[in-house]
């Protein structure tokens, strides 16, 4: 907990440590790197079935608050994803290229662009409008 931030607005345990790009946790568990919400569940919670994400109630990628996690399969995290408003349809053909050809920071654009941080990554990364 020495590396946790507590939210007081949302009660959100926020990990304030290293990071990735998308702006999940990473912490050294067991030797190895991980992601520090999937460390979190599993040892609040037990093991992640084979398959399944660790997925977020808040919204948080920096979030490690065990009850505010939980797993799902892939096909749960897009309906996630659609439910809360992070699908990427509210984009055009032009901001997709503007995204990808742009150095603005990647929290700064979904900002003014109104989409989440995780679509800029995945318009960036080509996980999402890969025909663009």
């Amino acid at each position: 907990m020495d590396n946790v931030k507590i939210n007081p607005e949302t009660g959100c345990w926020e990990w304030a440590r290293a990071r990735q790009s998308r702006g999940y946790g990473l912490v050294r568990y067991n030797g190895k790197q991980r992601p520090s919400h999937r460390v979190s569940y599993e040892l609040w919670n037990g093991p992640i079935p084979d398959g399944h994400y660790v997925l977020h109630h808040c919204d948080n990628p920096t979030c490690i608050k065990p009850d505010h996690l939980f797993t799902g399969t892939q096909s749960d995290n897009l309906s996630d994803c659609s439910i809360k408003g992070r699908n990427s349809k509210k984009l055009t053909i032009q901001q997709v290229e503007q995204i990808r050809n742009s150095t603005e920071v990647m929290q700064r654009m979904a900002e003014r662009l109104g989409v989440s941080y995780t679509t800029i990554w995945n318009v960036r990364t080509r996980k999402i409008f890969k025909y663009v």
